[in-house]
């Protein structure tokens, strides 16, 4: 009641106590109260007052405080595995614990806070893309809970681009690429290069010697679209055709295969199954290996 600045008084033409409350939204700052007895005005004012001050202690809350708050929530009231919340609790350690951001109030930390956190601790390249995007799935995790307390409107994770970290390269040796495709052992494959393959390969890490991949244009992975799009403009400068990755790798394997070779060829294209690899061989045109070969794929380009 100390805290209350405002007048209580009896209206004798309203039959009933009245004051008047903090409002930030109306013209005054300030709205109309009342009650029949003086005793239910008094409780609605310690009412009023103890919600004012859980409201700013909420809004004053910080990331570690709620991340604490988030994991009882996960553990209480999801569906999560004790595996997942043990893994939670090892990222934030990994990442966030007794770092000046856990001190910073939920409602303080914007995107540039997040850009600069993410920058520092990523540009020693000790962390893989994977590591960090556990990372930042924890952090999306305690701002997402962070809106459904009403403590913050919006995710600042979200607004966070995260290519533009520097990332711990995958696993790379001087000619051969261990690159996973598909989810069998398969995807691991052995690809033999000839000395003009090399020749670029060396060539593209000059130019890009701090990259995750070989290829990189602006400093993301080269996508499949991405790369059709610079063979056909490549083939248009030569004057050549234009065939996509696709129909090659169609027409590499047809005219690989020499009828006993399936399991090898199976073995190179990265295929668990010899029926995967059957369903490229086509009949195509070996002894003059020219464009009309491509014509008797049966694919479109």
């Amino acid at each position: 009641m100390k805290n209350h600045k405002y007048e209580i008084y009896y209206s004798e033409s309203e039959k009933s106590w009245r004051t008047y409350l903090p409002d930030e939204t109306k013209p005054n700052k300030r709205r109309p109260v009342k009650r029949k007895s003086k005793e239910n005005l008094e409780k609605e004012i310690i009412r009023f007052y103890i919600e004012k001050q859980k409201a700013e202690n909420r809004q004053n809350v910080t990331l570690e405080e709620l991340y604490a708050e988030w994991l009882l929530y996960k553990r209480d009231y999801t569906s999560v595995k004790a595996k997942t919340i043990q893994e939670y609790v090892s990222e934030w350690n990994r990442f966030f614990k007794d770092t000046e951001l856990v001190k910073m109030k939920i409602g303080e930390i914007k995107p540039i806070t997040l850009i600069r956190f993410f920058r520092e601790a990523t540009k020693d390249r000790q962390f893989t893309h994977k590591r960090v995007s556990n990372a930042r799935s924890v952090l999306n995790g305690i701002m997402s809970y962070a809106i459904e307390e009403e403590i913050i409107s919006h995710n600042p994770v979200s607004d966070v681009n995260f290519k533009q970290f520097t990332y711990k390269p995958v696993e790379v040796q001087s000619d051969v690429v261990n690159q996973m495709k598909g989810n069998t052992s398969h995807g691991f494959r052995k690809q033999f290069l000839t000395d003009e393959s090399l020749k670029i390969l060396h060539k593209a890490k000059e130019l890009n010697p701090n990259g995750i991949y070989v290829f990189e244009p602006n400093g993301e992975i080269m996508t499949t679209d991405s790369f059709n799009r610079r063979l056909k403009k490549y083939c248009k400068e030569a004057g050549v055709p234009y065939h996509s990755s696709h129909k090659i790798r169609f027409y590499n394997a047809s005219t690989a295969f020499d009828g006993n070779n399936l399991t090898t060829l199976s073995y190179l294209m990265g295929h668990s199954e010899t029926a995967t690899t059957l369903h490229y061989l086509r009949n195509v045109n070996k002894r003059k290996n020219d464009r009309l070969a491509f014509q008797n794929l049966g694919i479109s380009s």
